[in-house]
């Protein structure tokens, strides 16, 4: 036998062996010394091997202790047997031993393991109703497991079900994880209710509670009230922890407001609360997606002057950053930099790095990129494959991505609902509506979830082989699901139904469109115009102006470019047009409303003209904008005419260039 305490063993073998000489040893050692043994072998883990030396015990009449069965009972439900624990829990009550919280606590927590949380309730309620001890672990652990499933519900029932028994056990912690349980489930209003429940019994918050629920309101883009309960914590006198502005930095960057968010990291650092690498990293990302590069490399040196370092998703923030702005040279230095520094490139990395040349068309460099990365020993998943594929798509490249999606299957990765989105959007580019609608139909008919997004692949593959009617039979199997629709997939039929000069459809379109209340955008509404006035119907399309005007839809540059073209094509083609008219006409139409607005509107109208060497067009044009300023000057508030200045002055820069031009041409 070793020398060493029986309490500690190098591995289940040298266990085995001490448990053979206790046995054999004469005279035997008291119970407790095999109880020693059995433990330290169950701390080890081996529960397969602590089950086999209960086994042992049992032959040799040394079983019988509760100690002993709630090691079995515990290293059963850990091997997901927990059908034999409860034989076990039997066995105990037939040899007239009693159980405790800790068999209790073993039961409940296989039972969780298992998925069975309706089970492990009741089980506690019996054993409790039979006088068997429930304590503080138990109920958190039966909690925990309910909300971390989805099943938070079950868990407020079984808490107020233990009050109701008298339960002293329903604490602070009980409480905040069935808040946690609310958050991540979306119901955010229903934990802050809770904590109203919690402060009326008496239970103070604390940071972890108030941390929860801040998390779960920024999740919802609710950050105004975010910021509320932040004021309500400081004013409790309780100062926010690290995770508390963590929460709150990520969730202003993700609605863009990211100078407040700013102004927070700098009151985290006043308050002595060191920012950690994820706030600076959302930070980051935060002023990447606002295109703030300059502010965005003055963060990344704060962050490495105050000893943060950097982490992998700080890089792969930049460098997703970086390329979808355009920046990918700059994208593949930061590469380059971060891989000097000794950081090993994850898959993530590498696909946002392949994303930014594929969205440029740099598809030969996205490629060198997919080998390094395999030569490196980095996986490639359906993502990367994704990415590449529709890269090769988008350049029409059609066999290079078809080669690449058989290796994809070679490799045993599963294609997803975004390679079927791919695949469809390249069959549709190359001409193949047939085998995107075959592999569309085929998806449904295998039961594969089809979302929104997939559906407006096809009907916009539809819309623009002039098969209108399909997509309109598609769009309502879509609306008879029940799913919301946004004003993104009625854009797509708009558009295409004003291509095909269809306006019927167009206007059953938005009646729809109306009726589940989905607001047109500036998109739906210059789709319009411009079909109205290729159709030559322009007066029309002059009236949407004012229909604009009265939904609430600001007019783009575009909207006076088509307009503009339209007007133009009337006049040229037309001799009963005046050019006065259809100037005035425009002009009157874009003054009427925000200044700002309109000094961009006969803006663009007098490029339209002036490209078309339309002098006479652009310069009664650009008399009348000068009298309706000058009538509406006093009129517009500061910030409009601060807006309207810059704009105001390269109108300006025009007179001369009209009158110089309007001399050597005739109207």
């Amino acid at each position: 036998m070793t020398n060493r305490p029986l309490m500690s063993f190098r591995n289940v073998e040298e266990a085995w062996s001490s448990l053979n000489a206790l046995l054999a040893a004469k005279p035997q050692p008291p119970q407790p010394v095999f109880i020693s043994l059995l433990s330290a072998v169950s701390r080890m883990k081996q529960y397969q091997a602590t089950v086999s030396f209960v086994e042992r015990l049992h032959s040799a009449g040394l079983s019988n202790h509760l100690i002993v069965m709630n090691i079995l009972v515990n290293s059963l439900c850990r091997t997901s047997r927990t059908d034999l624990a409860f034989s076990v829990l039997s066995r105990i009550f037939k040899i007239g031993l009693k159980p405790d919280s800790v068999t209790l606590n073993s039961l409940v927590d296989g039972l969780c393991r298992d998925g069975d949380f309706a089970r492990a309730v009741n089980l506690v309620r019996d054993m409790t109703s039979r006088g068997d001890p429930a304590d503080g672990y138990t109920i958190g652990v039966i909690v925990k497991c309910l909300c971390r499933s989805g099943n938070s519900d079950m868990a407020l029932e079984f808490v107020a079900d233990s009050e109701e028994r008298g339960c002293s056990f329903i604490n602070l912690v009980v409480y905040s994880t069935c808040v946690d349980g609310l958050c991540k489930e979306g119901r955010v209003d229903e934990a802050l209710e809770l904590l109203g429940v919690i402060r009326s019994k008496g239970i103070l918050p604390n940071n972890v509670t108030y941390t929860t629920l801040i998390h779960g309101l920024c999740c919802q883009g609710r950050v105004d009230e975010a910021l509320e309960l932040l004021g309500v914590i400081r004013s409790k006198g309780i100062l926010p922890n690290n995770k508390m502005y963590t929460a709150m930095i990520h969730g202003l960057c993700c609605r863009g407001k990211c100078d407040e968010a700013r102004a927070l990291l700098e009151e985290q650092v006043m308050n002595g609360i060191m920012p950690d690498v994820v706030s600076y990293t959302s930070l980051i990302q935060g002023l990447s997606a606002c295109s703030r590069w300059i502010e965005v490399k003055d963060v990344f040196e704060e962050m490495v002057n105050r000893g943060i370092k950097p982490s992998l998703n700080t890089f792969n923030v930049l460098i997703d950053g970086l390329g979808k702005e355009g920046k990918i040279d700059e994208a593949q230095c930061i590469f380059d930099v971060m891989v000097s520094k000794g950081f090993e490139p994850t898959t993530c990395i590498y696909n946002s790095l392949i994303n930014g040349y594929c969205l440029h068309g740099q598809t030969k460099e996205a490629n060198n990129v997919f080998v390094a990365m395999i030569e490196k020993g980095c996986s490639p998943d359906v993502v990367t494959f994704n990415t590449l594929m529709n890269g090769y798509f988008m350049e029409k490249n059609f066999g290079q991505a078809r080669l690449l999606f058989f290796e994809m299957l070679n490799r045993g990765l599963k294609p997803d609902r975004i390679t079927y989105s791919v695949l469809i959007r390249g069959f549709f580019l190359s001409g193949n509506a047939r085998a995107a609608l075959q592999l569309f139909y085929k998806i449904i008919a295998y039961g594969d979830t089809v979302d929104e997004k997939t559906y407006a692949i096809v009907m916009d593959g539809l819309c623009k082989c002039r098969r209108i009617n399909e997509a309109i039979i598609l769009l309502r199997n879509l609306e008879n699901t029940g799913v919301d629709l946004d004003v993104f997939v009625y854009n797509i039929l708009i558009n295409g139904a004003c291509e095909a000069e269809m306006f019927d459809v167009v206007m059953e379109l938005l009646h729809s469109m109306l009726c589940k209340r989905v607001q047109p955008d500036v998109v739906t509404m210059n789709a319009i115009i411009k079909g109205l006035c290729k159709s030559g119907v322009v007066s029309t399309a002059y009236e949407l102006l004012d229909t604009m005007r009265k939904l609430g839809i600001s007019r783009s540059d575009h909207t006076y470019a088509t307009i503009m073209e339209g007007f133009l094509k009337d006049y040229e083609g037309s001799s009963q047009m005046s050019p006065e008219l259809s100037a005035k006409q425009l002009s009157i139409v874009a003054t009427s409303q925000d200044q700002s607005e309109a000094t961009a509107g006969i803006l663009v109208a007098a490029r339209v003209a002036r490209q078309r060497s339309l002098c006479c067009f652009l310069e009664i044009m650009f008399s009348h904008y000068m009298q309706v300023r000058k009538e509406r000057k006093h009129e517009s508030n500061m910030y409009s005419r601060g807006k309207c200045y810059s704009a105001g002055l390269e109108i300006d820069k025009l007179g001369p260039e009209i009158q110089s031009n309007s001399r050597g041409l005739e109207c």
